[in-house]
Parts: C-alpha cells; sequence; structure tokens
C-alpha cells in the first residue's frame, strides 16, 4: 500500500511541475491550476518560471521521478537484491548531472545575471530545504 501511496505522490509531483510549465509556455498568464499565479524573470526573449511547484525547486520535477523510481524498487520487496534498485540508482545519478550541466549551460541560455537572479529566488535544485 505505502508503494502505491508513494508512487502516485511522485506522479503528482512530476506530472504536476511538467504541467505547470507546459501550461506556462502555452498561456503565460494564465494561473496554474486556477490558483497559483505565474511568477517569472524576463530574460530576453525567455521566460524563467519561478512560481507555484517551479518556485520549490529549479527542477523539482526530478524530485517526483526519483521518488517515483524509489516506489517501483520498493514495490519488488527484495532489499538486499541489487537488481531491484537499478532504475532507482540509474535515474538518481541520470537527474543529479542533468541539473549539474543545467546550472552550467542556463547562465549562457538565459543570460548570467538572469539566471543567478533565478537562483537567489528559487534556492534549491531539486529537494527543498537540502539540495
Amino acid at each position: 500500500m505505502g508503494s502505491a501511496a508513494l508512487f502516485l505522490f511522485s506522479w503528482g509531483i512530476a506530472r504536476g511541475a511538467d504541467m505547470q510549465k507546459y501550461i506556462f509556455k502555452r498561456w503565460p498568464d494564465r494561473k496554474f491550476l486556477g490558483l497559483i499565479e505565474p511568477a517569472y524573470i524576463q530574460a530576453g526573449d525567455r521566460k524563467i518560471l519561478c512560481s507555484g511547484l517551479w518556485g520549490v525547486a529549479r527542477h523539482f520535477n526530478y524530485l517526483g521521478e526519483g521518488f517515483f523510481a524509489l516506489s517501483i524498487a520498493l514495490v519488488f520487496g527484495h532489499f538486499a537484491n541489487p537488481c531491484a534498485w537499478t532504475y532507482f540508482v540509474f535515474i538518481v545519478g541520470l537527474f543529479i548531472s542533468r541539473q549539474r550541466l543545467d546550472d552550467k549551460f542556463c547562465p549562457e541560455k538565459y543570460d548570467p545575471e538572469k539566471w543567478a537572479d533565478y537562483q537567489a529566488r528559487v534556492k534549491y535544485r531539486i529537494i527543498p530545504a537540502i539540495y
């Protein structure tokens, strides 16, 4: 039961963050879920979303994907079996390295000053209050 709850929770985080970004790109002035006012930083012709789920962490969707992979590992129930943890380890490694690459290339993409402003507004990378 716990694995199913974790699965649904993680799905909500990952898909919710992606849906918020999709709605923002499609309709920049529309509130997400009718509640969350879009806040963003204008970087030339680009906009960096920094409200709602994207105001919690710069890659909050990665946290959802990590919990999603953890829920799959827990379903196997064989905690000592390394094969059960393969997908989880792969996803965590992939998204941590991808987040670091984003932090390296985004100043070039958005303008170093605007990216620094974004990092000041959204302090955490993936895990709120931790990383």
